[in-house]
This record gives C-alpha cells, structure tokens and sequence, in this order.
C-alpha cells in the first residue's frame, strides 16, 4: 500500500474512535445525571440521605407493593396457588 492511503486510513480510524469514546462519555454523563436526579427524587427531606422509611415510600409509589408484596408475575406457581 501507498503511504498517502495508510496515512487516510489511520486518519479514518482515529476519527471513528474519538467520536466512540465522546458518545461513551457523553453516555456516562446522562446516566450520572439520572443516578442524582433519582437520589433527589427518593430524598424527600433533601438532607444528602435515604432513610428507609424515604425508600419504602418511594418503592410504594414506583412500584405499586408495599414490602413483602409481590406481583402475580413475580410469584412462582405454588405462591399463587397458596393465595388462592
């Protein structure tokens, strides 16, 4: 191969993969912002801690059970037989 093609091709490359790790970066920013946005969600009184009593009522409310609860999905077969 010609220098000038080699030199286009690693040019290529190298741009291909800044772009991949400014997505990755960029991936890892949104998912930080949730992770704080979710943290300040849970955090009712916004004192830089989750109480129990804070995530009990925050799973409640997402996920419609209260502890020990389960979803008819959740349940194995002898669960639901045992409810019924």
């Amino acid at each position: 191969m010609n220098f000038k093609v080699m030199m286009a091709l690693a040019l290529g490359l190298a741009m291909t993969a800044g772009s991949a790790f400014a997505k990755d970066k960029e991936k890892k920013k949104d998912k930080k912002k949730s992770v704080e946005s979710r943290f300040d969600e849970i955090d009712t009184n916004h004192d830089g801690q989750i109480s129990k009593d804070e995530f009990k009522a925050y799973s409640e409310t997402k996920h419609g059970k209260k502890d020990g609860e389960k979803k008819d999905a959740e349940k194995t077969d002898t669960e639901k037989k045992a409810d019924a």
